[in-house]
């Protein structure tokens, strides 16, 4: 069986330390953002979550991954080292893509944020099944013209219960000319961001971990049975 040298076994490790410790990070900010984005109800759409959804994938393998390499560290033999290496490639790969679909589906906020408000006021049923979830939103930012200042002050259906309910929760009135579709929109895309950012991050400390691991791997003897 082959075995790591001394210098490389100590950094090895301590990789392994830090893949492990990424992935835990990584598991962490995914949960957070999909729960974050599930807050936000039909305004974030499913496909908003896809980026934190990968970045959950990722850390989990990260984890699995990170495991696997303490193990070789004190057990280790040449195939399965290699084989180790293609899997820290392959989850380098999955990070870089959670990355670019996190930063590729930013644009597309704030157009769909705008068109699930527009959705909500289309009819009065409508409107009621959602109506709990925009005087939260409008608590949580303040705001109280989700269909448009004017028109909601203009209007004599149900939305005057929601702006009403918002103003004697803040015991003020705020006028936010951008108003609420601009910090829902606001907020999901910043999420996004930082699932982008991390998971670049991310990868390219993978990207330069293996190769350096690369290449001390002439520090590991040919692997023969145990």
């Amino acid at each position: 069986m082959g075995e790591v040298t001394g210098k490389l076994r100590g950094a090895f490790f301590i990789f392994n330390l830090l893949f492990l410790g990424a992935g835990a990070g990584m598991l962490g900010v995914g949960a957070y953002t999909v729960r974050s984005m599930a807050s936000y109800g039909p305004y974030a759409e499913l496909q908003f979550r896809t980026a934190p959804s990968l970045m959950i994938i990722a850390g989990s393998l990260h984890v699995v991954i990170g495991i696997m390499g303490l193990v070789l560290t004190f057990f280790n033999h040449k195939l399965l080292l290699l084989t180790y290496s293609v899997a820290v490639i392959v989850i380098m790969l999955l990070t870089y893509a959670t990355a670019i679909v996190g930063f590729l589906d930013r644009p597309k906020v704030r157009t769909t944020v705008n068109n699930r408000i527009n959705e909500t006021f289309t009819s009065n049923a409508t409107f009621i099944a959602r109506k709990s979830l925009l005087i939260q939103l409008q608590q949580q930012f303040n705001c109280c013209d989700v269909a448009g200042y004017a028109k909601i002050l203009s209007s004599t259906n149900a939305a005057n219960v929601v702006c009403n309910a918002a103003i004697k929760n803040q015991q003020q009135f705020i006028q936010l000319p951008v108003g609420c579709p601009f910090y829902i929109s606001t907020a999901i895309t910043e999420l996004l961001y930082k699932v982008g950012a991390i998971s670049m991050a991310f990868g390219t400390f993978e990207l330069t971990s293996l190769l350096v691991f690369m290449q001390n791997l002439e520090g590991v003897e040919g692997g023969g049975g145990a």
